[in-house]
This record gives structure tokens, sequence and C-alpha cells, in this order.
């Protein structure tokens, strides 16, 4: 990465707007997949952030997309984060990445290094006072979980301790209860949920965005203390699709200008393995299926799944909003799938359906669909699932020094970290 140590675009906006404008409509970025040659409607594409559904979306947005998921049987994310095996892979890839990475110890300018000590100091006396016997060890008992992370984590960390929306998130993350992204709560509805991209691609971004001690920039070091996804949250709530695009474009040029090869790899040559993933996958449906890649993957560039796409005989279309009136509300029975209400997932009613984009042997394209807070979207029933809101109740325990920053929360923030916001 050459010293880039902002994941995140900076660059969004001179201004935020209000979602009661007239050019912030709220809605979602949400396409119907459409079949050229049939002119049939045979999926959804959901241009996400990765982040909680209800810190991102507007109540009215959410609801275009639970009804487009009713009208949907499967759901496939860029990787099946449903999977247990993908979580394993996903650590396993992790653990030498974090051998010799960069941490805060290894900053040569003391200005800067104090100024990171000080920013998870701050994270750490937040969440002790979450307990309320949130004293001095129990403060020190988190810095020093935090202190030797690899600095690229504790970047993201300071991030999102910069960005009071996320704070109550942040919190969760750091008592050990991981934080479900937009993409997640998806995949936890698919009938049944896969991945279009093998694990190891994405360990392979990761690998480019670590930092070693001779990837220490002063300059990017400083932004790094100052980034926020405030602008970028706001301004993906307001759903102008048009401006919200161009932002990121913008953005994504100012970050990744002196890297094209990253760019290329972090989006060009994702964009044309998903693009012949979906075609593959929507060749076989026998009904609609849902996408659900972050937002730049449809619209970016030259190769994006919006241009791609058309290559091999699909075209996108916006849909502002999608209504009970425009859905079929299919069954579970059609999708071939039962609740479980014993396991928490849907179940295939049969014995060997597999709707894998890649081969499940490599661990990265499950069908499984688990999660024990989910509920049927459809079979007839007048419940929609809503976003859970953050827990953060810690009156009764406190974790204790090894477990405060243990492999699953790590992993929980790797997740929304992957695809970068936006990509």
């Amino acid at each position: 990465m050459g010293g880039t140590n902002n994941v995140y675009p900076t660059k969004l906006s001179s201004g935020s707007r209000k979602l009661q404008d007239a050019s912030c409509p709220g809605t979602p970025y949400l396409w119907k997949i459409i079949e050229n040659e049939s002119g049939e409607h045979v999926g959804f594409g959901i241009g996400t952030m990765h982040l909680p559904a209800e810190l991102v979306l507007t109540d009215d947005a959410y609801e275009s997309i639970l009804h487009a998921v009713e009208d949907s049987c499967d759901v496939y994310g860029e990787i099946n984060l449903q999977d247990p095996a993908v979580g394993i892979e996903l650590e396993q890839c992790m653990t030498p990445l974090s051998q010799g990475a960069a941490t805060v110890a290894d900053i040569p300018d003391e200005e800067i290094r104090s100024a990171y000590e000080a920013k998870l100091l701050e994270i750490a006396t937040m969440v002790a006072g979450t307990y309320p016997q949130g004293d001095e060890t129990l403060v020190d008992m988190f810095y020093q979980a935090l202190l030797p992370l690899p600095l690229f984590l504790a970047q993201q960390f300071i991030t999102f301790s910069n960005t009071p929306e996320y704070e109550p998130y942040l919190v969760q993350t750091l008592i050990g209860m991981p934080v479900e992204a937009f993409d997640e709560s998806l995949l936890s509805l698919g009938r049944v949920a896969g991945g279009v991209e093998e694990v190891s691609t994405q360990c392979a971004i990761l690998e480019d965005l670590y930092l070693t001690p001779e990837d220490l920039d002063p300059q990017a070091l400083i932004i790094g203390l100052n980034t926020s996804l405030t602008e970028q949250i706001n301004m993906y709530k307001c759903g102008d699709l048009e401006g919200f695009n161009a932002a990121q474009e913008a953005a994504v040029e100012a970050e990744f200008n002196n890297d094209p090869e990253f760019k290329q790899s972090l989006l060009d040559d994702r964009n044309e393995q998903m693009a012949a993933a979906m075609a593959d996958i929507l060749k076989i449906a026998d009904q609609k299926t849902m996408f659900a890649f972050g937002f730049l993957h449809w619209m970016y560039g030259e190769k994006s799944l919006n241009i791609l796409l058309q290559d091999y005989g699909y075209s996108l279309e916006h849909l502002p909003t999608y209504g009970p009136d425009d859905n079929e509300n299919l069954s579970n029975e059609i999708c071939g799938v039962n609740w479980s209400m014993e396991s928490g997932t849907f179940e295939s009613t049969e014995t060997s359906v597999s709707t894998d984009a890649t081969d499940s042997s490599e661990g990265s394209a499950s069908t499984s669909s688990e999660n024990p807070e989910a509920t049927p979207v459809s079979d007839n029933s007048e419940e929609t699932p809503n976003a859970a809101e953050p827990e953060s109740d810690n009156s009764e325990e406190v974790p204790d020094n090894s477990s405060a920053l243990c492999s699953p929360v790590i992993l929980s923030i790797l997740c929304i970290l992957l695809g970068l916001m936006s990509l």
C-alpha cells in the first residue's frame, strides 16, 4: 500500500444534507436485475455500506429492501459471513498478517505516537465507563488490550470512536458482542445464503492493507487520527444515487491514485469475478436471486457490475422504492426451504441442493443461513424482521483481560472492514 493507511474515503462532499431536503429522498440503493433477451425480472442488486442497517438506512429504505428479500429466494454476499467455515478461514488468514504488522509502539514520531496512545486510552475509558465498576483497573485492562493491536485495526477503532453515531456499536464490539453489518442482516434472511468470492480473495486484500513499520508515513498517520464516518453515513442514508456515486468515485481516486495496481485488485479484478459468478447463478436460478455487495462494485468505473453484466445479457434498473404490491412474497415452499425454530436456520427441503458460486471445499460459499435472531421473511407471515438495536448492558459482567479483544470480536470488526464500507 506504500504507506497509505486511511482505508475510508475522507473527501466525500463539501457539506452534509438533511434527509428532509428534496435532494435527499432517503431511498435504497436497490436495482432490479433484468434478463435482456426476455425482459424478465430475475433478481435484485443492493449496494451496501458495511455498517449496521439501522445506522445507514431510513425506515422506508429498509422496508423496500425487505420487500425485495421477500421476492427473492437465495441471497448472495461477497462472501458468506453466515457460514462458520468462512469465519474460521478468515481468522486463519489474519493470524500470519499480524506477525510483523506495525503497532502504535512502532510509530517513530513521538508526538504522533502519543496522540495515538491518547486516542486508545480515550476509547478504553469510554468502554470501561459503561460498567458500574469502571475504575482505573478496568480502563487499563482495555487499554492494554488495544495497544498491541496491528496499527491497521487500531486505526479502525479510532475511526469508529470519531463517529458519534457508531459509539454504541464500538462499545458492543469491545465487550465481546459482535456487531451485525447490513450485509450480514441480509444474508441471514437468504433462503439460502451464499457468497460469490473466495475467502482467499479478500485475504489478499487484507495483506495489502496491513501496515509494516516500513510503511508508516507521518501525514497518513495524522489523517488516521482524525478520520470519521459521519459524513459518509449521512450521504449514504440520504439516498441520492448520483450524488453518492460521484462522491465515492472522487474519494477512491483521491485515496488510491498513487496505487493503481491495488485499486485494480480491489475493484476491477473482483468485479469481473463477481459478474461471472452472478451470471452463472442467474442462469440456473428458478426464482429471483438477491446480490448484496458494497455500493462501489455496482457503479464505479469502466468495470462496474452495471457495465460488466451487460456482457452476460443482464441490465440494472434502479428501484427508488419497492413495495408489497410489487413483490410476489415468495413462500418458503417455493424457495425449497423450511424455517427451523430449533436451529434458527432455513433448512433446504432437498438433500442435495447447492447454490454455491464457488467450490464449497474452499469454505467461502456455503449456503447455510444461520442466525438465531432471524425469522422467516415470507411463508405468508405478517411480520417482517427489523434490524436489532445494539445491546450494551454491562451491569453484571466484567470481561477478563484475556478475552476483552478475543478473536471473535476482531473477526466481527474485520467482517465490517473487508468491504471498506462501500467497496
